[in-house]
């Protein structure tokens, strides 16, 4: 009984880093194509 906790919170532990982890990548993913998008308008706005 004790094994299959331990190898439960594992498990989550191993889980939550993974997401934890996906979702700074996506964050600098979206944060990296935000900054394009921003610098393509402001050199286009440019005459």
């Amino acid at each position: 009984m004790a094994d299959i906790n331990f190898t439960r919170k594992i498990y989550h532990a191993s889980l939550f880093k993974n997401s934890h982890f996906l979702f700074n990548a996506r964050k600098k993913s979206f944060l990296g194509l935000f900054k394009k998008t921003s610098l393509s308008n402001e050199a286009s706005s440019f005459p």
